[in-house]
């Protein structure tokens, strides 16, 4: 009798374990609202997005004072970091392709500051909040364009119907997440070059 109440009990015990780890949690990560967009009279031209690139000022070898409001980049120059950081890490480049120089800046949909680069990678700097630390930390990340790989028929249907558009692109990484072709550098970890 025993041997079967503790059995029920596992079973009890398991699913409920499953179902905590298989049900989706809910962001609780806020979006920022985006500015109203004015209606433009029927015979006004359509409104076009323009952006022009201008690349930040560089500096060299900075004092000490001004670093902690600069970001360091793979090449050894130093440029303002974004998003109000302080104390950002050195700027790490993935080890498999080449660093391209950074030829503007751009702000997302969420009102982050993001560096572009010549070969289309986005680079920013930015505080997340370490629970393993008790703190927000600074942190660096690097966004690399990479190819979309082709998928499975039946994976294309299986994300077409998930919402995905089946296009096997990657969305770029939320702020303070890695993700396929991102690296991140948190401060306190050690940085080469």
């Amino acid at each position: 009798m025993n041997l079967r109440l503790g059995l029920s009990a596992l079973a009890v015990v398991g699913a409920a374990v499953a179902v905590y780890f298989w049900t989706p949690i809910e962001s609780t990560t806020q979006d920022l609202p985006l500015p109203a967009v004015q209606q433009a009279s029927p015979e006004a031209e359509p409104t076009k997005l323009t952006v022009d690139y201008v690349a930040p000022p560089v500096l060299r070898e900075p004092d000490a004072a001004a670093r902690s409001r600069l970001v360091r980049l793979p090449n050894g120059d130093y440029v303002p970091s974004l998003n109000g950081v302080i104390d950002a890490p050195a700027m790490r480049w993935p080890d498999d392709r080449p660093y391209a120089q950074v030829i503007g800046k751009e702000r997302d949909g969420r009102g982050q500051e993001w560096y572009v680069h010549a070969d289309g990678s986005k680079s920013t700097t930015t505080s997340v909040y370490r629970s393993d630390l008790g703190r927000y930390d600074a942190t660096s990340q690097v966004a690399n364009p990479t190819t979309p790989l082709p998928m499975e028929p039946n994976e294309l249907e299986a994300a077409k119907r998930a919402g995905a558009g089946g296009t096997g692109a990657t969305p770029p990484p939320k702020a303070g997440t890695g993700g396929a072709g991102a690296s991140t550098s948190a401060g306190g970890s050690p940085i080469k070059g």
